[in-house]
């Protein structure tokens, strides 16, 4: 039980990590796409 009560938090933190990762990986390939210059 206190296992469960240990995992639950840490398997939504790292849900909202993946999710953070996610979205700022867009907004970079959506600022590359706008600046091709930075690509390069």
């Amino acid at each position: 039980e206190i296992l469960l009560l240990i995992s639950f938090p840490m398997y939504v933190f790292l849900e909202l990590i993946v999710a953070l990762i996610v979205s700022a990986e867009n907004i970079v390939e959506c600022a590359q796409e706008e600046e091709p210059s930075i690509k390069n």
